[in-house]
């Protein structure tokens, strides 16, 4: 009775260290591979989730951004004309922590049409930051930049692009 009720202890102590190692997500930097994490509570995007693999073959731009930050609100309208301009080529992927009701909301009164990761926890695990707007840049599952706002410029998805 001693040896199963050990092997039990040792089976819950077991499955619990590896779920939990499971949760844990570490901080990645450029040149590192991306996990192919699965996404909830998109808005403006058709399924509402996805997984990172989704949008291989793109160059994949994550925006991590705030309604109360103005540069990120400023950006907004060029994002979804650089968008427009290079099509299935960039998927520029918007990322907050906020609520998807009210980022729901702040884009319908503006128009936004950008997909928003709503809600976000796993993503700023992977990819930390004090300051936002933050842009992580992924070509090819790997990440190739973290800039500013600033570099999300035509040219500088035409070079990617072209890399």
């Amino acid at each position: 009775m001693k040896i199963i009720h050990t092997l039990a202890v040792i089976l819950v102590y077991t499955l619990s260290s590896y779920l939990f190692a499971q949760d844990k997500i570490a901080p990645l930097q450029i040149g590192d591979p991306v996990p192919d994490i699965f996404l909830e509570n998109i808005i403006n995007h058709p399924r509402g989730t996805a997984h990172l693999s989704d949008f291989k073959g793109k160059l994949l731009i994550l925006d991590f951004w705030a309604t109360w930050c103005r540069p990120c609100i400023q950006a907004i309208p060029r994002f979804e004309q650089l968008q427009r301009e290079f099509g299935n080529q960039l998927q520029i992927l918007m990322v907050t922590s906020q609520p998807s009701t009210s980022i729901a909301k702040f884009f319908s009164d503006r128009g936004f049409t950008l997909p928003s990761v709503t809600g976000d926890q796993k993503l700023s695990k992977l990819f930390p930051h004090k300051y936002v707007p933050h842009e992580v840049w992924i070509k090819d599952g790997k990440i190739i930049a973290i800039t500013g706002e600033a570099e999300v410029t035509a040219n500088n998805i035409k070079a990617q692009l072209a890399d």
